[in-house]
């Protein structure tokens, strides 16, 4: 039987990563009914990190379980920390008083009846505030799952590929493919980005990008070229591509414990990854016995010098990196998780 849910979205559309990717996901597979920001006449509420009046406003027997798909937990600067309260307030989404946002969501955690994170490392984080914690990944369905390139062996002219959000495009600094000019090789920048992340009033992609970062790009690749994000253009991207390079600040807590997704989606496209040390990216480097991890710029030119020099294990990352998405990762398991949690409570 269908289940009536009060959700309470990260965004109004639902397109939000955090909305589509997760529970409205599972929800349209299960068949279950999602009433947007409802209390009422429902059989369980589901909240995003950015709302707490559902759980003010609910009623007596209602569980409510918090989605929280980010560190919203760790402090993150007074200024950052305290806006992000600001901003929901802005946005009608929160009652009480203005504190820090960690703290509000701290509290959070601890008041609602299942709290469910987007992966094992932020889970270890908040359990202490609340034992009935788990961890879900994203859904990843919107990506198909596609051949690795077989052509490795004589390749020269690579392309690479680089997906992600405004903000995060500073992760790059520092990298770049200088220890290789002398190997006769030629590598291409592919950055998709999605500027609509970006806080600034401007629709312009080359404005939204900012010269900043074209500074930043310059250093880091001789040829780059931006590309619009949608899902479109990943799918079309990543099949021109050769690997994908997925740095993150590790210096920053908030964007050291993000999950998997990326790696994971550069697997389903067919393309090999080279991905910063984070918790998350450890762990897969281990459970999957091949190196794809790096510290800082030595680690990166270390790691890819040696799959140039062994071009199989190309091919081989992403034939083993879907063997773990199909053991690991399949929509099916994240049903069954999600299912599994769900009804742990009604």
């Amino acid at each position: 039987m269908p289940l009536k849910i009060g959700y309470f979205p990260l965004s109004d559309d639902l397109s939000a990563p955090g909305d589509r990717r997760r529970v409205v996901h599972w929800a349209k597979k299960r068949g279950h009914i999602l009433k947007l920001n409802e209390v009422e006449s429902v059989d369980i509420i589901i909240v995003s990190e950015v709302h707490t009046s559902a759980v003010k406003r609910r009623s007596k027997g209602i569980p409510v379980v918090l989605d929280l798909v980010d560190a919203y937990y760790l402090p993150d600067g007074v200024i950052v920390d305290y806006a992000r309260m600001v901003l929901r307030f802005v946005q009608n989404r929160q009652i009480g008083r203005v504190q820090r946002f960690s703290s509000f969501t701290n509290s959070l955690v601890s008041e609602v009846d299942l709290v469910i994170t987007s992966s094992p490392e932020q889970r270890s984080q908040v359990e202490y505030l609340n034992s009935n914690t788990l961890d879900i990944l994203d859904f990843h369905e919107e990506f198909p799952m596609l051949s690795p390139v077989k052509n490795f062996q004589d390749l020269r002219n690579f392309q690479v590929m680089w997906e992600g959000t405004t903000h995060t495009l500073g992760a790059l600094k520092g990298l770049n493919f200088s220890d290789f000019a002398g190997r006769q090789l030629s590598f291409v920048a592919a950055i998709v980005v999605d500027p609509t992340t970006n806080l600034l009033p401007f629709n312009c992609l080359p404005v939204k990008t900012g010269w900043w970062n074209r500074g930043l790009l310059n250093n880091y690749c001789d040829k780059w070229h931006l590309i619009p994000w949608s899902i479109d253009s990943v799918i079309d991207t990543a099949k021109h591509s050769h690997f994908s390079l997925l740095p993150i600040r590790l210096h920053d807590p908030f964007q050291s414990l993000k999950p998997e997704n990326r790696l994971l989606i550069s697997w389903r496209l067919g393309l090999p990854a080279f991905v910063s040390r984070s918790r998350s990216h450890a762990r897969i480097e281990s459970t999957i016995g091949l190196p794809l991890t790096f510290l800082d710029v030595k680690g990166f030119s270390g790691v890819l010098a040696n799959y140039l020099e062994y071009r199989s294990l190309f091919q081989e990352q992403v034939e083993v990196g879907q063997d773990y998405l199909r053991t690991f990762h399949s929509e099916e398991v994240l049903l069954r998780k999600w299912d599994s949690a769900i009804y742990s409570l009604v």
